[in-house]
């Protein structure tokens, strides 16, 4: 089990039911662990997620306690978004969105172009650049979302008045 300030991860490799019976016996040790120490996990917070190269689904259903974990296609974790084949389309695409429509309202509410420009980078960039680290986006197409925007908003500044 892996822990993270109140973020708990259990995750195994499973290629035969034997690796499916000790992955739920992980799960039963850290319910019995969780009741010992008076640190319940919250089941409605709980998920699965099977990450594979292929598509095999998982139609095994795990238990926490007497609670049945529900089969998640993506999760958040520590800000970063990933599904179950690794992509990162959604960590790149929610920001890029959020970003576009922030920067329609900077250009609609604001004349000046040093007031675009110091608005720029803290709401802008920031979201833009969150993780990045993480899931460097590596497929061309997550690359010109990304610069689509800063493009645009880049254009914006420049062509506002003074």
């Amino acid at each position: 089990m892996y822990l993270f300030a109140d973020d708990a991860k259990i995750y195994r490799r499973i290629k035969t039911e034997i690796d499916t019976a000790a992955l739920q016996r992980d799960l039963d040790n850290s319910h019995q662990w969780s009741k010992t120490s008076l640190l319940c996990f919250n089941h409605k917070k709980c998920s699965k997620i099977c990450i594979a190269a292929r598509s095999k689904s998982s139609p095994k259903f795990y238990k926490l306690g007497k609670h049945v974990h529900k089969n998640a296609h993506s999760e958040k974790d520590l800000g970063v978004t990933i599904d179950e084949k690794l992509f990162f389309n959604t960590q790149v695409y929610k920001p890029t969105q959020k970003a576009s429509q922030i920067a329609a309202t900077i250009k609609r509410s604001f004349l000046i172009r040093l007031s675009k420009c110091i608005l720029y980078k803290p709401l802008l960039r920031s979201d833009l650049e969150y993780a990045n680290e993480t899931w460097n986006p590596y497929l061309l197409m997550l690359n010109l979302a990304l610069e689509n925007v800063q493009r645009k908003a880049t254009l914006m500044v420049q062509t506002s008045g003074t």
